[in-house]
């Protein structure tokens, strides 16, 4: 087996890549995995990296989180490569890995041996005004996926003991940003929504609102069961909670899946939606935050991807 590329980004998961680092190189030495490691020592110094490995390697595995993924995959769309992409989940929620079935380090080493790929899709972000196309392969929401992550992002840095805090903390921090966002009235909010196939424009009022590639949102949730990143599909989840309870109460439902039920949950499925309205409104992709549009479209890009996966 050839060498493979791995970008690795430091930084992920609040440190949670360097704890990882050793048992990764581990594992590809007990599979003779022949690997070399490149270190980013930031973000645009990760996107310069994968750059340059996409022309060099034909395997490139990522050691980080989503977005560091996500780096990676729009550069290989923007060249246009075939390079094999893989994806070891050391970042804070690692979705995109959980759903290429990465998140188990095994699995990845199985399939690199195997030689095992597939095409990934990839989603397109479209914003009004903007001649830039931003590329991204998890998830883009509105609501309370922007204000639940600025509220950790704001205690964190009020409070730095919080940067400690392991799963635990984290989700009773993101409960308190849920009921700041209803108690501040910021959520529900109002858009204009079209999905591809439908002329008319509908006025959706949510307090969250997921467009989605994969089947997990915010660290695990398997808020769309029946989504895969290789179908050339896209779901928008429309949660239309109107209180702070409420929304704990479907959020409790996700894990067996009788979310799906709740009459204040709509999942639409279809290659590209587009969203407008008359105020601004903060949106976010795989980690990060955009503020300000007042329009977008989000549309699939079939097979976009070659990447590693086993079966």
């Amino acid at each position: 087996m050839e060498t493979i590329a791995v970008l690795f980004n430091p930084s992920s998961g609040r440190g949670k890549s360097l704890k990882k680092r050793a048992e990764i190189e581990a594992r590809f030495q007990h599979h003779a995995i022949a690997s070399r490691w490149f270190v980013s020592r930031s973000e645009d110094h990760l996107k310069d990296l994968a750059r340059e490995l996409i022309k060099s390697y034909s395997v490139v595995v990522t050691v980080g989180g989503d977005t560091t993924f996500t780096l990676a995959a729009a550069e290989v769309v923007n060249l246009s490569s075939d390079v094999s992409l893989g994806m070891v989940g050391a970042g804070s929620a690692n979705d995109i890995s959980r759903g290429l079935g990465h998140y188990d380090l095994e699995g990845l080493c199985g399939a690199l041996l195997s030689g095992s790929r597939r095409r990934m899709d990839a989603l397109q972000l479209e914003i009004a005004d903007r001649p830039d196309k931003i590329i991204f392969m998890g998830a883009l929401s509105l609501g309370l996926g922007v204000e639940v992550n600025l509220y950790i992002a704001q205690a964190r840095e009020r409070y730095p003991i919080l940067k400690r805090g392991g799963s635990t903390v984290q989700a009773l921090t993101g409960v308190a940003a849920v009921r700041h966002a209803f108690s501040h009235k910021i959520v529900p909010t109002r858009v204009w929504l079209e999905n591809q196939g439908i002329s008319d424009r509908c006025p959706i009022t949510f307090s969250l609102m997921v467009l989605a590639n994969t089947p997990y949102y915010a660290n695990g949730l398997k808020v769309f069961p029946e989504l895969s990143p290789f179908d050339g599909k896209l779901c928008c989840g429309i949660f239309q909670s109107t209180s702070f309870t409420n929304t704990l109460k479907i959020a409790g439902r996700i894990s067996s899946q009788r979310h799906l039920q709740s009459p204040e949950v709509d999942i639409l499925s279809g290659t590209s939606f587009q969203v407008t309205r008359d105020e601004p409104i903060d949106l976010q992709y795989d980690g990060e935050i955009l503020a300000g549009t007042q329009g977008f479209t989000v549309r699939v890009l079939p097979a976009a991807v070659n990447v590693v996966i086993a079966g």
